[in-house]
């Protein structure tokens, strides 16, 4: 499958030009203050010069009216431009000069998933390229104009100097990288840099008018019982909100902070949920306000996208690699993945003129790979007889579960519990936290609650839980019960403990039903303290298709999920990482589990993406397991199936693993269901 991809796609380019761009900034108009989408169609964007070199040549310092000169003899259809952030160069190619080069290189993208850095002070002495310069701050606030000609040429020897390390990151990077990947790349840096998606901005203004409406009136509610002080303060301080809740007589709640308890405020916490469903009326508009006050995320999302598209198409910047696990992440301070379906947001980002989307989705792709890393025999039957006559999955699971027929609208409940432990409980989720979710209504879903009727339904013996030590060597599982309570719970310890009783019941079922899954996990933390040992990078253990390394997993795709200073201390595993990349993330047998998962499902939809581009269409996104791409619109149909027929096809080293899709496509990204 991957080789036809690859032939289809065919040749990216015949020559390869390094080429880095220095614009005019200055305190107010920069790229640390706006984002790349803002900052490179604003009136004020002004290129002071641009370093390109071909191939291994040296590189040349430019003005713009001589590097559009020689582009204008250049076949650009031809080369491969490669850009330290490809996403702002390229950006300024297409927009600024409407130069679209066949193929899209980022060396800042190969940093990344490669080494897990990505920026050039650190890539370039890592690498043995000397060091970036530091001739940036003398161009603050010069127009092109206002540089001599000797500082105009001390900025291109700065500028010079981040292409020749830029030329050397690929020469290094390219014998490292999986070709498939740099397609992969490529793709998502065109997600951004050839912008296709309308915004409809009768819809994002009404929505913004309606959300700002809302706010006002909760406000409004709220002001009643905040007294003289100004309501957003109030409301936006914990401490001062619990003061008035306090003097009303209503009692705050805490959960565990880093220093202590702190009130449970949280929109998710139990705690906020009990006084959104409080009888009194007052406490009911507090709690909204509250959260209105502290969200403004939706607010801001719109007010956003009504910019950029009033400047022009939407562009959707995803970050390469941008998660642990390889898969993307949000850029430009707007993260299309997070956009709800049914949400305001998708239902204004619409096709062009002549075109449709085309939206396909993997279904239960995480818990299919899991059955097959894990070699659960019967659950990979389970989802290629559903697959095969049409069947839902979780009803059938759930007639096991509940010993019982499952259906979608005779036991919703059911079902939607079905759902929850075959989506929340592959990868290690203990009672607490599943009796906790369930509360709180995970994975979306309306809340669940257990209770004696339950109890009897499934032969629970709550006292025997109760007793039960929590650990090897902790508490009892009532103890623990007491201390879900000061979280936030609000149920008596009678009612929780039952609760909690039957989560447990349901935890250990699935478990029992699916004893290669757990061990699984138990692999997962032995490769933990074979991937901790110092040594070189031997291969240490291979287990479904994956080598495990020092500090690392080889996945079949030749990439390698990273786990930098992975060592046991106070008898748990940490690595660095995390968004500052120094801190100390903890990881254990199911969480490698989870990112083992995650990382493949990632890699297969990539390839799949990479299939559907392959067939000639723009692929305008991806969201976590599902791509859009934009098609013509008399074709959407027979596209459709195509794209479903490539999502259902497996990778060739997991040719045994059942893949299933759905999709639809329209106009607008909202509608499509």
């Amino acid at each position: 499958m991957l080789a036809g991809i690859l032939k289809r796609l065919g040749k990216p380019a015949d020559t390869i030009v390094h080429l880095d761009f220095e614009t005019y900034y200055d305190s107010e108009y920069s790229v640390r203050k706006l984002t790349t989408e803002s900052y490179v169609r604003d009136p004020r964007f002004e290129v002071i010069g641009v370093s390109v070199a071909v191939g291994r040549t040296a590189p040349v310092w430019l003005e713009v009216h001589d590097f559009l000169n020689w582009s204008a003899e250049v076949n650009w259809s031809r080369v491969a431009v490669n850009a330290h952030h490809a996403q702002f160069d390229a950006a300024i190619l297409a927009w600024q000069f409407n130069i679209l080069p066949g193929f899209l290189v980022c060396t800042m993208s190969l940093g990344r998933i490669l080494d897990g850095i990505g920026s050039l002070e650190e890539l370039a002495p890592k690498y043995g390229l000397g060091e970036k310069g530091a001739g940036l701050a003398a161009a603050k606030g010069k127009r092109r104009g206002d540089f001599s000609k000797k500082e105009w040429l001390e900025f291109g020897e700065y500028c010079n100097q981040d292409v020749r390390i830029g030329q050397g990151l690929w020469y290094a990077m390219r014998k490292r990288i999986p070709i498939p990947e740099l397609w992969v790349i490529d793709t998502t840096v065109r997600m951004f840099t050839e912008p296709i998606f309308r915004g409809n901005l009768n819809v994002l203004k009404t929505a913004l008018t309606a959300e700002q409406a809302s706010k006002a009136d909760i406000l409004a509610r709220a002001a009643a019982w905040t007294g003289d002080g100004d309501p957003k303060t109030i409301l936006g301080s914990s401490e001062k909100f619990a003061g008035l809740l306090r003097s009303l007589g209503v009692e705050v709640q805490t959960k565990h902070g880093k220093k202590g308890p702190i009130p449970a405020f949280a929109a998710g916490d139990p705690g906020m949920k009990a006084l959104l469903e409080s009888p009194r009326e007052e406490i009911r508009a507090l709690a909204a306000a509250r959260i209105s006050v502290k969200s403004s995320i939706d607010e801001t999302r719109i007010t956003r996208l009504i910019e950029i598209a009033e400047r022009g198409p939407v562009p959707f910047y995803l970050k390469y690699s941008g998660a642990h696990t390889h898969r993307w992440s949000g850029g430009d301070k707007l993260n299309p993945q997070n956009f709800r379906r049914g949400g305001k947001l998708r239902a204004a980002i619409e096709a062009p003129t002549g075109k449709t989307l085309v939206v396909v989705d993997s279904a239960q792709i995480e818990a299919r790979v899991l059955a097959w890393v894990a070699g659960e025999v019967w659950l990979l039957e389970a989802f290629r007889r559903n697959d095969l006559n049409g069947g839902d999955f979780y009803s059938d699971l759930g007639s096991t579960f509940f010993r019982k027929e499952i259906s979608k609208t005779k036991t919703p409940v059911e079902r939607q519990l079905s759902k929850n432990m075959i989506l929340g409980l592959g990868f290690g989720m203990g009672w607490a936290k599943f009796a906790g979710e369930l509360l709180k209504g995970m994975l979306g879903s309306n809340p669940v609650q257990f209770d004696r009727n339950d109890v009897l339904k499934f032969s629970v013996d709550v006292g025997e839980f109760e007793k039960r030590p929590w650990g090897r060597d902790g508490p009892e599982c009532g103890d623990r019960v007491s201390d879900l309570r000061s979280t936030g719970i609000r149920l008596p310890y009678a009612d929780l403990l039952v609760h909690c009783a039957v989560a447990d019941y349901f935890v250990r079922l699935y478990r029992k039903m699916n004893p290669r899954i757990a061990s699984f996990w138990r692999a997962m933390e032995s490769a933990l303290a074979l991937m901790a040992a110092e040594s070189s990078n031997e291969i240490r253990l291979q287990l479904a298709g994956l080598k495990f390394i020092h500090e690392g997993i080889i996945k079949p795709s030749g990439l390698i999920l990273r786990y930098p200073g992975l060592r046991r201390s106070g008898g748990q595993y940490t690595y660095i990482g995390g968004d500052s990349g120094v801190e100390h993330i903890k990881v254990y047998g199911g969480l490698l589990t989870e990112n083992v998962v995650q990382s493949l499902a990632r890699d297969i939809v990539a390839e799949q993406m990479l299939g559907i581009r392959s067939g000639g269409w723009k692929i305008g996104t991806t969201t976590h397991d599902e791509v859009v791409a934009v098609v013509p619109e008399d074709r959407g149909a027979e596209i459709l199936a195509d794209a479903i027929k490539c999502f259902r096809a497996p990778p060739a080293w997991c040719s045994t693993l059942p893949l299933n899709a759905a999709g639809g496509f329209g106009t607008s990204y909202g509608d499509i269901k």
